[in-house]
């Protein structure tokens, strides 16, 4: 419908059918190529971005050097390439040593800086140890980006009491994850062994919401260690609560189960010396012996002397006992009644035997060890989950098409595909308009009246007679005739010009 209009509107204005049909054909050719150019035009990708302009310079330079085109973004501060050109683009700025998505490393110090003063020197050696952390750091599982600041110590003669080295580091996680304890430790471990004179605690982590997240940002030490006991108790309890839920899922129900366990624990540190004296048993501690020879035969035989002393046996044994120990166990386990169908598609809940009831106690109680004699407690207790509702199967996955997945990474062919089948659709529907002009125009001639040469025939009955008439009748029968002719109707535009003129011309001939 939209193309007759167009038709129709080109035709009103210039009072001509080829011409539309002409214009029309031309902006469907356009709309065929401009598909076609869009859709096999070369999808450019992000290289650099929020960089500073002179270094976003020096990209482009060897960029250029090696031939690779791209195109600027963000106002100066980013380089965005063909997706076909970015690994060799990504390997040149790799061999000029012009550090991608982060502050430049090592590289400052390839060419020679004559004429740099000390200060200067420390301070590009700062930059660039910080420039190779953030790149360690951002190559880790999960993190987006890292940046770290260095405070270094200074030199033996110009250090202040009391200021050692310290560190920051700023953290991005994908996706909006939360840092947990090993990588936070292995940031800090990665950071303190990089540096002379930083020890781990000395740095700080944070994330990109501004959240500490190593310990140092209570008030004192006791704080501190408080959260790190609480944070241990919660993961023991944790571990407990899981071990019970998946050992009785399976009897229970998904749904019928509720577990919670508390656990106290010992964070004391411990120094035990014990020292067993064994009254049975004696031990040697001295045994000394003397003998005393005479100088001369009168003075008569040699005398003999011998000392032993013994002490009870001893045994000493040291313990020292730290970290986390697990000083009584409680846990509270509610399982739901029995699940009775009732033959009308409900279900009748019924209470659970105290046997059985025993027998979960009695594998909680393995499962998470208690030990009564350092006053553990548990309790398993039956009663009826309400709301009630009946345990939904999980759900199943569905089976992956890989259309999106193709869609996603076809879009651009698969679009101009389809422009290319509408641009087909449309020009088909022109050249089937053009095939329908040619007889539209004869019809409406031919509906006009006879033509001299039929009216002749159907009247004179016989060719011969008409010839051997003379000139002067003859003119007389046409204008008779053309008398009686009914008059032709007025149209109120010629459609086809070239097929009109030669019907006129084939009229004047016969005439």
């Amino acid at each position: 419908m939209a193309m007759r209009e167009i038709v129709q509107r080109i035709e009103g204005e210039t009072g001509n059918r080829g011409l539309s049909l002409i214009v029309v054909g031309v902006l469907t050719v356009a709309l065929i190529l401009g598909v076609t150019r869009w859709a096999t035009a070369p999808e450019w990708v992000m290289l650099v971005g929020n960089e500073d302009p002179n270094q976003v310079g020096q990209m482009a330079q060897s960029l250029d050097d090696e031939g690779i085109t791209y195109r600027l973004e963000s106002r100066g501060t980013g380089l965005s390439v063909r997706e076909a050109d970015l690994p060799r683009a990504r390997v040149t700025m790799a061999r000029e040593g012009v550090a991608l998505g982060g502050r430049p490393g090592f590289e400052l110090f390839d060419e020679p800086s004559w004429g740099m003063t000390d200060f200067t020197q420390r301070i590009n050696y700062r930059r660039a140890l910080e420039g190779e952390l953030e790149r360690t750091i951002g190559r880790m599982r999960g993190v987006d980006y890292a940046q770290v600041h260095l405070g270094l110590q200074e030199s033996a003669l110009l250090r202040r009491s009391g200021q050692a080295a310290h560190a920051s580091v700023v953290v991005a996680l994908r996706g909006g994850a939360q840092a947990d304890r090993s990588l936070v430790a292995g940031i800090a471990s990665l950071v303190s062994g990089s540096v002379d004179g930083l020890d781990a605690a000395d740095v700080r982590i944070i994330d990109d919401s501004g959240r500490l997240l190593t310990d140092e940002g209570f008030a004192n030490e006791a704080d501190a260690l408080n959260d790190r006991q609480l944070r241990v108790r919660r993961e023991v309890e944790q571990h407990l609560e899981q071990k019970v839920e998946d050992l009785l899922m399976a009897v229970v129900g998904e749904g019928n189960l509720s577990v919670r366990v508390s656990a106290d624990l010992d964070f004391d540190q411990v120094d035990r010396t014990t020292q067993t004296v064994d009254g049975e048993q004696q031990a040697i501690l001295q045994d000394d012996q003397s003998e005393i020879v005479p100088g001369a035969p009168e003075q008569g035989a040699a005398q003999n002397a011998r000392s032993t002393t013994f002490e009870p046996s001893r045994s000493i044994e040291t313990l020292q006992r730290s970290g986390a120990r697990v000083a009584r166990l409680t846990a509270a386990v509610v399982v739901g009644h029995h699940l009775e169908p009732d033959g009308e598609g409900a279900f009748i809940q019924t209470p659970r035997e105290a046997v059985e009831l025993e027998r979960i106690e009695a594998l909680v109680a393995l499962a998470v060890g208690i030990q009564p004699e350092r006053g553990d407690a548990i309790t398993v207790t039956n009663m009826p989950f309400l709301p009630f509702s009946r345990p939904a199967p999980a759900p199943q996955e569905p089976t992956p098409t890989g259309v999106l997945d193709i869609l996603r990474e076809f879009h651009r062919p698969i679009l101009g595909l389809v422009g290319l089948l509408l641009a087909a659709g449309l020009g088909m529907a022109m050249m089937r308009k053009v095939g329908k002009a040619a007889p539209a125009g004869g019809g409406q001639l031919a509906a006009a009246g006879p033509t001299p040469k039929a009216l002749g025939a159907g009247e004179g009955g016989d060719g011969e007679s008409a010839d051997k008439e003379s000139p002067k009748s003859k003119s007389l029968d046409v204008r008779q005739e053309s008398q009686a002719l009914p008059p032709m109707p007025e149209t109120p535009r010629v459609q086809d010009p070239e097929l009109t003129a030669r019907v006129i011309r084939s009229w004047m001939k016969e005439a």
